[in-house]
């Protein structure tokens, strides 16, 4: 295996069990009950996170890669810098209510819907997601505030989440059905 091999296969599983709702949505199932580190700490950790792999990626001499490895490496290095622009100057989770919709939808939709296990085996990992939707909403009424002053919580993306809102309920509901 080359360095960036075993980087991107450390990096691979230390993302699945970093971003736990965003590994569910790709298939990667190790950390399906749990969310992810919502609170201002937790941000904080992701950006120094994603500055670490950055460094990581960065100190790989891409001329020592194959020419299909180079490239990946560099496509790695600008998803990880847009991840930290997301981060670090979009900050989303301060002024659109949307994101937290996305995520709660995507946290708790595709082990309803997608049979990659069967559903008894995919329920605990639910549960344990629905019990701790308290401390999700508490991290977004924490945190959806604005971004500073020239980026208040957006009229239009306040109205279309409280639109959407309901489907959540309605995931919830299909869950404990279930």
């Amino acid at each position: 295996m080359s360095a960036f091999s075993d980087a991107f296969s450390a990096f691979f599983d230390a993302y699945v069990a970093h971003e736990p709702v965003a590994a569910t949505g790709i298939g990667d199932h190790r950390n399906d009950g749990r969310w992810p580190d919502l609170s201002a700490a937790g941000r904080d950790a992701r950006l120094a996170w994603l500055d670490a792999w950055i460094a990581t990626f960065t100190s790989i001499d891409p001329t020592s890669l194959s020419r299909d490895e180079a490239i990946d490496r560099d496509l790695v290095i600008g998803e990880l810098e847009s991840a930290r622009f997301d981060e670090a100057d979009l900050r989303e989770e301060a002024w659109n209510p949307l994101a937290w919709v996305y995520l709660l939808g995507g946290g708790i939709f595709p082990l309803l819907a997608r049979e990659f296990a069967p559903l008894a085996d995919r329920l605990p990992s639910v549960a344990a997601r629905l019990e701790a939707l308290p401390e999700v909403t508490a991290a977004a009424r924490e945190q959806l505030i604005g971004a500073g002053p020239d980026r208040p919580v957006g009229r239009f993306q306040t109205e279309a989440a409280l639109e959407q809102l309901p489907g959540i309920g309605d995931l919830i509901d299909e869950a404990l059905a279930a």
